[in-house]
């Protein structure tokens, strides 16, 4: 399995693989909290992959 190491980011985030969520830290407003010290890891579902093809990560921060 692949995965994607972010590392630790202020203050919140989510990712999306080929438009699908696949993780996320704190939150964004209205119901802000920080993940500020949370070292980010995540999977990338080999399901969620276009084998052969092109595939789009998005981080939002």
């Amino acid at each position: 399995m692949l995965y994607l190491h972010l590392g630790e980011i202020d203050d919140v985030d989510e990712v999306y693989l080929n438009g699908r969520r696949i993780g996320g830290s704190g939150a964004f407003p209205p119901r802000f909290y920080t993940a500020y010290s949370v070292y980010r890891i995540y999977p990338l579902p080999e399901e969620y992959l276009n084998a052969g093809g092109n595939n789009v990560l998005a981080v939002r921060v």
